[in-house]
């Protein structure tokens, strides 16, 4: 099916008096260019809120992004989508991501890293009722989950209900991956969205192997919610040693809960026991999983134990050090830089790194390191700058819009791509 309206005209067709992050989204994907117009709103909006982060650094932000957009920096696009899902935009988030990237043949392996850090956000209700795009044919595997998990927290749980089995039937039919990224990915949102038991009901439609990835995927959406029983039931069914390496999952799940104590005790068993285990249970899966509950715990230490010093190590341990260094920024920003500048050795690697920065940056800022990710960001060279200050930006929203967990770091995932 044909998208109905373009990002920009469904922008403009908005009321951009709503809600401070829908009126950010507003003008950074309609390329507004009355920023004085805009400015006026965000004081309307953030008038007796000034110290709020987010209403502080919007009107620093938005005009140098403005100005980009009115040039035709083009890294924007890229970004703009996470800044819309985070908003409860997912229509014109699912457009301007086909207006930049067009459509994959193969949507489980064509988009997966590009669209990691979408699925790996916190969920945010849906802006109005509910989106066009339910409705819409051939929509990528990743816009599925999105929109699943939407619906779920805007309380449309039987249309919710209804595209995660859908997604299950997909991940049935879908080729066999190494990383076992579409069980593992599909099955955590489906339990994180509370409806486990419908995920947990269609692990028969499985084979055997597929069923254990997908079980592994459902203690992690557990894990997501805090849930230590669930977690601990769930790993106790998994087949074989996995019960070992599944005590990752259940460590995130005592973090969740405010416990980092018994989180770092479970991580260091699973260290201890995994040169133990066969080779299939020592895979690079594995290995970075363990470093992302180390890493998002704060241990730099234990991260490089088990990855490696920089590029000291195979490729697959190397680039490993920058999808575990968002998880590192949640605990301070140095750090974090250092991993993601100095891995991945591969020269396709290093072509990606404003967005592997850009990564870091969001969760710096979601995570109290706002100051730190904004000056950073707003000294960068001219190219990157205003993708990196609108990284922060997308962290401050997420910040802003997540309350009540326990846990430090609440709007970050452990789940590796």
């Amino acid at each position: 099916m044909r998208w109905t309206t373009t990002a920009h005209d469904g922008c403009l067709n908005k009321n951009c008096s709503m809600r401070m992050p829908t009126i950010l989204l507003c003008l950074v994907i309609s390329l507004a260019s009355a920023q004085a117009d805009w400015l006026e709103l965000h004081e309307a909006d953030c008038e007796g809120t000034s110290d709020v982060p987010y209403c502080e650094y919007v009107p620093r932000i938005m005009p140098v992004v403005v100005d980009a957009l009115e040039e035709g920096d083009r890294m924007l696009e890229r970004l703009a989508p996470r800044l819309l899902v985070t908003g409860g935009e997912l229509d014109t988030a699912f457009d301007i991501a086909q207006e930049s990237l067009g459509r994959g043949p193969d949507t489980w392996t064509w988009r997966a890293t590009w669209a990691h850090p979408i699925l790996s956000d916190p969920v945010f209700p849906l802006v109005g009722g509910i989106p066009d795009s339910a409705l819409w044919e051939g929509l990528e595997t990743w816009e599925q989950i999105v929109l699943a998990r939407a619906l779920s927290a805007s309380g449309h749980k039987k249309l919710s209900r209804e595209l995660f089995q859908r997604l299950g039937q997909a991940v049935q039919e879908s080729p066999r991956i190494s990383t076992r990224w579409p069980e593992r990915v599909v099955f955590a949102n489906w339990a994180s969205a509370s409806f486990e038991q419908d995920a947990i009901a269609f692990l028969p439609e499985l084979s055997p192997v597929s069923a254990a990835w997908a079980r592994f995927g459902i203690a992690e959406g557990l894990a997501y919610r805090g849930d230590i029983e669930g977690v601990t039931a769930q790993i106790a069914l998994l087949p074989g040693d996995m019960p070992i390496v599944g005590k990752v999952i259940l460590a995130e799940a005592f973090r969740r809960s405010g416990d980092s104590a018994t989180a770092r005790q479970l991580l260091d068993e699973v260290r201890i026991e995994l040169p133990e285990l066969s080779s299939g249970l020592r895979n690079n899966t594995i290995i970075e999983r363990l470093a992302a509950g180390f890493a998002i715990l704060g241990d730099l230490e234990a991260v490089t134990e088990i990855l490696g010093e920089f590029d000291s190590v195979g490729f697959h341990r190397d680039t490993a050090w920058y999808r575990v260094a968002p998880l590192l920024a949640c605990h301070g920003l140095t750090q974090a830089l250092e991993a993601v500048g100095q891995s991945g050795s591969a020269e396709n690697d290093k072509a990606h790194l404003p967005w592997l920065v850009a990564d870091v940056l969001v969760a710096a800022a979601a995570s109290g390191h706002a100051d730190e990710a904004y000056a950073f960001a707003s000294t960068a060279d001219s190219r990157e700058r205003a993708t990196w200050l609108l990284a922060v930006l997308i962290g401050l929203g997420q910040e802003q819009l997540v309350t009540g967990d326990p846990a430090p770091c609440p709007t970050l995932s452990t789940l590796p791509n």
